[in-house]
């Protein structure tokens, strides 16, 4: 190598360091606050990359966009705060389906406990000689409610449980089954 070659590389490397370090002290001019804004967008825009992301960004209270590689680098941490967010929105959701079938499974039994209730009006009233579709419905209505009362109750029992009584919920079913240690071939 040159003398020649080796005094433009550091030349090279010094504009390169005087870059970064220029970029790293404008990253600084944004306020959290501006950052958690460009955050907000990115997230509710779902999640566009850099370039699409700059053009949807406003500028900050200073008259200031930042630059690419800015949001290059918030980008890294905006993915760790996205995938917490979206760790929440599927826990919450996952909540709501199951409060949703709980209220729809007691709807259920609520139903069938009228239609038991019809049924043997009916019988009472009419007796057994005629009444196969009162029978039918009766035991239909038992089926139903039986179904429906107990599934609610399982969902509320284990929705109410902390994470440590699931674990020793699960502990006590894994260690009743049976195992069979199979050898290694």
């Amino acid at each position: 190598m040159s003398l020649t070659d080796y005094v433009r590389d550091l030349t090279i490397a010094d504009e390169k360091l005087e870059i970064n370090t220029e970029l790293m002290s404008s990253e600084k001019k944004f306020t959290e606050t501006y950052k958690d804004q460009v955050f907000i967008t990115w997230y509710k825009s779902g999640k566009p990359g850099h370039r699409r992301l700059l053009r949807m960004l406003d500028a900050d209270d200073n008259g200031r966009r930042p630059s690419e590689q800015t949001i290059i680098l918030w980008l890294k941490d905006f993915r760790d705060r996205g995938a917490a967010l979206d760790d929440e929105v599927h826990f919450q959701l996952s909540q709501h389906l199951v409060a949703e079938k709980v209220e729809m499974l007691k709807r259920h039994a609520d139903i069938a406990a009228k239609m038991q209730n019809k049924a043997i009006e009916y019988l009472e009233t009419v007796g057994l000689d005629s009444g196969a579709s009162a029978v039918r419905l009766l035991i239909e209505s038992v089926r139903i409610e039986r179904e429906s009362l107990g599934v609610p109750q399982v969902i509320d029992k284990i929705n109410k449980m902390s994470d440590q009584d699931l674990m020793n919920e699960f502990k006590k079913i894994v260690s009743r089954t049976p195992m069979e240690i199979l050898p290694n071939d």
